[in-house]
């Protein structure tokens, strides 16, 4: 396995070094934009490819959608003395962002947007060159604008997007995932303002999109904290060598010590890497790509590693996993009794938004944590040659990054051309999830256990 990873990374490396060659306006990129920071940056200069609405045969229409993302680049969540400037780094991406600012102050686009009073006071773009504590910079927001205007790319003649359609979009209560709803929204829905004369974006009240008193409780931060406790005790205890060198640079750089390199990624690229500065050196000694693989490669590992260990760990992630999967369950359910309904939601959330649910639908991912503009994606097809009494006529396709990951689904035990049946789908979201992962049957069980727990 071990042997596998060094070759992928060799692999991008190269794919990266034919890439930028020869392009006379990458010459920082050359210096400082190896494999691993195009991956997490996300630079704009990449394409947005995927495989979204394509389905294998002609004979299945698509008639639900749900989308879930990440937030754009943002600068680091821990202060790290003076950060750096957050201009958009080419001049093309430069006038793009001024083009998406002045979309955002016309009077017809603020008429289409209407917006939660939670979010009334936050600005519809971020700075366009100010940096702040983590925070949404323009590049971020043209991420979420170049996957908005793929994805309605890949979506505009499946005939899910019609005036009948159902569209719910859900913000998670942060500024950043509401500036990047509103740029996703300008390339998505706004294009199709003579189909969507409105678009509500709503708060959601936790970054799971848990709106309501049965899907969360006060005991559920206690279990991510428990969750935070094991992984950093395994962290020191697994690499006690990358926990020296970080700490090392945790102190030189005046900042608190990390509990776990998540936090010293989130740095790196916040601050240097996703900026295209370069890499910093202190006492002599300077920050390495292979310093920087070697601490994600930690984060993906002790993630895994915890899940599997970690009964705390699974009952936070099922919990976490819970709204939005029974969000595609009700849009299935609400297909199953009107035929000729059709819904799109969208969730503007975080990596912990998506992480859960990588690992409750045992979609086999890899890398940790998502890149920014990640997104996963549920699509409910119908079969068009089959009648409402056949067992079953809808059927479920789950992306992530715009690769099919519907034959990894753990609870999917057979497929009907390369689509997981949808009743399938619904008992686990519905009565499988919570009792696999936590053991209870509940969100309300779970919180029960918990308090007992903890008396």
């Amino acid at each position: 396995m071990k042997r596998n990873r060094i070759l992928l990374v060799v692999a991008l490396v190269l794919i990266y070094w034919w890439f930028f060659t020869g392009n006379d306006d990458s010459s920082l990129n050359k210096a400082y934009a190896p494999a691993i920071f195009i991956y997490f940056c996300q630079y704009l200069e990449e394409l947005v490819i995927g495989n979204e609405a394509k389905v294998p045969k002609a004979d299945y229409k698509l008639k639900g959608l749900a989308i879930a993302f990440r937030h754009g680049e943002r600068s680091p969540l821990i202060e790290n003395g003076v950060l750096p400037d957050c201009t958009a780094y080419h001049d093309v991406d430069r006038r793009s962002f001024s083009d998406y600012e002045s979309l955002t102050e016309q009077v017809e686009f603020t008429q289409f947007l209407q917006v939660d009073p939670y979010f009334k006071k936050v600005e519809l773009a971020p700075q366009r060159s100010k940096c702040s504590i983590g925070n949404l910079t323009a590049e971020g927001a043209l991420q979420l604008v170049k996957l908005g205007d793929f994805l309605r790319t890949q979506y505009v003649e499946s005939g899910v997007l019609d005036a009948s359609t159902v569209v719910d979009f859900q913000v998670s209560p942060y500024r950043r995932t509401f500036q990047s709803a509103v740029a996703f929204a300008s390339s998505f829905f706004f294009p199709l303002r003579q189909l969507y004369p409105e678009i509500i974006l709503q708060a959601a009240k936790t970054t799971y999109f848990c709106n309501e008193d049965n899907c969360t409780c006060p005991q559920i931060e206690g279990l991510r904290k428990v969750f935070h406790q094991e992984r950093s005790a395994i962290y020191i205890r697994r690499y006690p060598d990358l926990s020296t060198e970080l700490q090392a640079f945790a102190k030189a750089s005046k900042m608190a010590p990390f509990k776990h390199p998540l936090e010293f990624i989130d740095v790196v690229l916040g601050q240097y890497a996703c900026r295209r500065q370069p890499l910093p050196c202190f006492e002599g000694k300077c920050i390495s790509t292979e310093g920087i693989a070697e601490a994600s490669e930690a984060v993906s590992s002790l993630v895994r590693e915890v899940f599997s260990l970690s009964k705390p760990l699974r009952t936070l992630y099922a919990v976490e996993s819970y709204p939005i999967l029974n969000s595609v369950a009700n849009t299935i359910a609400e297909i199953r009794k009107d035929r000729t309904s059709k819904r799109v939601n969208i969730f503007s959330g975080h990596d912990i938004t998506l992480m859960p649910l990588e690992f409750t639908l045992g979609l086999n991912i890899t890398a940790f944590p998502p890149p920014y503009a990640s997104r996963l994606v549920f699509e409910v097809y119908e079969k068009t040659d089959q009648t409402t009494s056949d067992v079953d006529w809808l059927f479920l396709r789950v992306l992530y990054n715009g690769v099919d990951h519907t034959t990894n689904l753990s609870f999917c035990k057979t497929f009907v051309d390369g689509l997981c049946p949808a009743n399938a789908f619904e008992k686990f979201a519905r009565s499988e999830m919570l009792p696999t992962f936590s053991g209870e049957a509940s969100v309300s069980a779970i919180c029960e256990r918990e308090k007992r727990s903890n008396i």
